[in-house]
């Protein structure tokens, strides 16, 4: 499951990553991601291994979950409202996902914790579902972007001072975007200065071309009657 972390936001970055092929795929992004430990991703992997059916359940789950968050976020993006189907759906893995926390004593104070077990295989979804919620609910959902380059729609959380990223990645869409004006600009010139020598050559050509008649050749009818 390649990806690129640059949406600022895990939910964000869980949207634009690669569909996984396999639920091998889904527990190495979610290590790379911080929702687990790499070795409690390896755990997972060959649980998945042993419990074929419970793995493909949570990969579908996985597959239905990246669709639904990328199209309400989308939606956020271009100012929108997000699609009635896509939000219920993200609304029912909330559901489930919020029926796993549960408050622990830390220290002096109190956390929350997700109460599952270690080989639970779909656990590696609630907090993408979880960085959803929280996106949608704060002021993060004003600064969520879509990338402007043509054939991408890349999320992210738009941090700029000035709030005018418009790339998923400069040194990728970015500059793809500079190279592309700048041929175009290219070709522009070229394109004119043809076309301001083309003009400049008919206008000599046709000034060469002028054959003037001569006195002797000018009709008898045309000359001035005494």
């Amino acid at each position: 499951m390649a990806h690129v972390w640059t949406a600022g936001r895990l939910a964000l970055d869980f949207a634009n990553a690669a569909s996984p092929g396999s639920y091998a795929d889904l527990a190495q992004w979610a290590g790379e991601a911080g929702v687990v430990t790499p070795a409690e991703a390896r755990a997972l992997a060959r649980a998945a291994a042993r419990r074929r059916p419970a793995a493909a359940a949570a990969l579908m789950q996985a597959t239905a979950l990246q669709a639904s968050i990328a199209s309400v976020m989308l939606a956020v993006a271009e100012r929108r409202p997000p699609p009635t189907r896509a939000l219920a759906e993200l609304n029912d893995a909330l559901a489930i996902a919020v029926a796993r926390r549960r408050l622990v004593r830390r220290g002096a104070g109190f956390v929350w914790e997700w109460n599952a077990g270690r080989d639970q295989l779909d656990r590696l979804l609630w907090p993408v579902i979880r960085s959803a919620a929280d996106v949608l609910t704060s002021r993060d959902v004003a600064a969520v972007r879509a990338c402007a380059a043509s054939g991408c729609r890349r999320l992210f959380l738009d941090g700029s001072r000035n709030g005018t990223r418009r790339w998923c990645e400069m040194a990728v869409c970015g500059n793809r975007a500079k190279v592309r004006r700048h041929y175009t600009r290219r070709r522009s010139r070229s394109a004119r200065s043809a076309g301001g020598k083309s003009s400049s050559a008919n206008r000599r050509g046709s000034t060469h071309s002028i054959a003037w008649p001569s006195r002797g050749s000018i009709a008898p009818s045309s000359r001035r009657q005494s």
